[in-house]
């Protein structure tokens, strides 16, 4: 990776140009709690050039902010320099000249370190094209809204009746992600009380990756308008449906849409083999998606969450839904969707480990098992032996303990970034251990 500092000054002077009054910088650390300092506009351009210093330390901090170590972070020395990526930055509120941009984790000879995550994606979008691939991404997030006095909708599920509780709500959350340029595609009530969800039109994973983070920030800020409390939590109550951070991806080579299929039900060579090595590969890497002390209270049958380590055409229940598009739209609607993914994931994190699992699936060939058309909880629960069935793993333990001994994991996000994940997630989970689930939930409602 290459990076030039002149170019991004060059970039502050244009914020500056168009009012920018201050930056919100943002890092999402291992904990997927995502980081913050306001740069005011005077700094900005020497923090363009330069970065802002931050601790090595940071990078094994849970998300209560306790520290772990790993053989590679341990230790009050050391320090990283965070780079906001100008070319990245939007405005989140014109009025008050507010803007905001990622950052990239450099060492002090503005390096990136070994744990920096959006670093991770960028290098994995380039192998992809090194593959001859070119790749767009979508997370659509779910999220549930409260007030004073509970849910901010009690429903029907997906209703007009709980659109016009939240009306004005919708209109500003649409309003304002637009206004940033996150280019909103669908805003809704979803199923849960006070649940709603929210769609941004496919970018590449970097750029997919930084509206994840954005668009989080943009929801946030309408509803603390409106009086209320928006969290993206996996779970926000006992018995819950749960809030899904669903990620879209397809791929495209000099010819197609690899993923767009003839006849509606298979996709081609190569989406075939990307599909394989998602359903293969995915219960070593489920705790990359789903690694909070929560996240198996939602991850689980019947919540078309995707329990099982299968793949089906526009089946909810498994964790790679195949979507063909309509027939007259397939080369530009087909994409895959891969359903066991949260908010409490770090977005960059995630998006490099399913790229990973596609692009081994693409590098050897892999031939996917058959489409799963029925519940693939229920064959389960019948006792009937199903090789294109498998279940993920049931709780976070075992999730990190599959991603630690991932050979595959460890080979394309590299071992301290591997290392300093599983040891943030155990550290978050062990913290709340001594809690009971609906102390948990509440815990994490309101750190997400």
């Amino acid at each position: 990776m290459t990076w030039s500092s002149d170019a991004n000054t060059g970039l502050a002077d244009e914020l500056i140009a168009q009012g920018a009054k201050a930056l919100i910088a943002t890092v999402v650390d291992n904990s997927g709690a995502i980081r913050a300092k306001l740069v005011p506009a005077e700094r900005i351009a020497s923090v363009a050039s330069t970065g802002f210093g931050l601790s090595s330390l940071f990078a094994v901090m849970g998300v209560s902010g306790r520290m772990t170590s790993t053989k590679d972070f341990g230790g009050p020395s050391g320090d990283m320099r965070l780079i906001p990526d100008l070319s990245a930055a939007a405005c989140i509120d014109a009025g008050k000249g507010l803007w905001w941009a990622p950052v990239y984790q450099f060492t002090q000879e503005q390096e990136p370190v070994a744990t920096c995550q959006r670093a991770i994606l960028r290098r994995h979008e380039e192998l992809a094209r090194d593959r001859g691939l070119e790749l767009k991404m979508s997370f659509e997030l779910e999220f549930t809204a409260s007030g004073p006095d509970g849910p901010a909708h009690g429903g029907p599920p997906f209703s007009v009746n709980a659109l016009l509780e939240l009306e004005d709500f919708m209109l500003d959350l649409s309003a304002a992600l637009t206004a940033c340029g996150a280019e909103p595609e669908l805003v809704h009530p979803e199923y849960g009380d006070g649940q709603v969800e929210f769609s941004v039109r496919p970018t590449t994973p970097l750029k997919s990756a930084d509206r994840q983070v954005l668009t989080r920030i943009v929801a946030q800020r309408v509803g603390r308008r409106h009086g209320l409390h928006v969290s993206f939590s996996p779970v926000t109550s006992t018995g819950g449906i749960g809030n899904g951070c669903h990620i879209h991806f397809s791929a495209r080579d000099s010819e197609r849409n690899v993923f767009a299929s003839d006849d509606g039900i298979t996709p081609p060579e190569a989406g075939a083999a990307m599909v394989a090595g998602l359903v293969e590969n995915l219960p070593a890497a489920t705790g990359l998606f789903a690694p909070s002390a929560i996240s198996y209270e939602r991850l689980a049958p019947g919540h078309w969450s995707g329990a099982y380590a299968a793949w089906g055409v526009e089946n909810r229940e498994c964790a790679v839904r195949y979507i063909p598009g309509t027939r007259s739209a397939r080369d530009a609607a087909a994409n895959v969707e891969l359903k066991i993914a949260d908010a409490t994931c770090n977005p960059y994190l995630a998006a490099a480990a399913l790229l990973a699992l596609a692009l081994d699936g693409l590098d050897r060939k892999a031939v996917p098992p058959p489409p799963i058309s029925a519940d693939p909880g229920e064959a389960a629960d019948q006792g009937l032996a199903d090789p294109g069935v498998r279940s993920l793993p049931g709780d976070l333990d075992t999730a990190l303990r599959q991603v630690e001994e991932s050979a595959l994991l460890r080979t394309w996000l590299g071992d301290a970034a591997v290392d300093a994940f599983v040891a943030v997630r155990r550290t978050d989970a062990a913290e709340l251990a001594p809690l009971g689930v609906e102390q948990r939930i509440a815990v994490l409602r309101s750190q997400f």
